[in-house]
């Protein structure tokens, strides 16, 4: 008979603190549940994303405040917006958490949508064309994916231009 792993992950909610209506000036629910996540054995915690249609703390920063007081969960993205985000600067972050966190991240992204006016603001006002999402996502990802060689790279692309670059 098949052994069958099954992984149990939580979302947490790190947009529901900006839903109260104050100020966010604590996150130590969101850190607690993680706590809880991790005495109970689950797998993975992840956090969504968005910038501005639906407010949230931002996704890797808080993934590395839980790495810090954790030892085995999984820190993921849920799903990370990843076209929004300059890639240089994205793959430092995201190569720096997975090294603060002993290589826990997992980075889930998505082309994410302009379905509705907040979402088609959100990209506006990252200076990022909504239809150009879905080609800026794929070099986003290349640029992110070659930054963990150890060698330099240059990458030409319709949005991106790097010349010898090392992260």
């Amino acid at each position: 008979m098949p052994s069958h792993n099954i992984n149990l992950g939580i979302l947490l909610p790190t947009r529901g603190l900006l839903l109260t209506g104050t100020p966010v000036t604590d996150a130590n629910l969101i850190l607690d549940m993680a706590h809880q996540a991790e005495a109970a054995g689950l797998h993975s915690v992840w956090v969504g994303d968005s910038l501005t249609a639906k407010p949230r703390l931002e996704p890797l920063l808080t993934l590395a405040a839980i790495a810090s007081s954790t030892k085995k969960l999984r820190l993921g993205t849920a799903v990370l917006l990843a076209a929004l985000r300059h890639p240089v600067l994205l793959a430092q972050m995201a190569n720096t958490l997975d090294v603060l966190s002993s290589g826990r991240l997992i980075l889930a992204v998505g082309a994410g949508g302009s379905f509705t006016q907040q979402q088609k603001e959100e990209w506006q006002v990252a200076g990022v064309s909504p239809s150009h999402r879905g080609r800026r996502l794929e070099e986003v990802m290349e640029i992110v994916q070659r930054s963990r060689a150890s060698s330099p790279f240059s990458f030409k692309g319709q949005f991106f231009q790097l010349d010898n670059i090392s992260i």
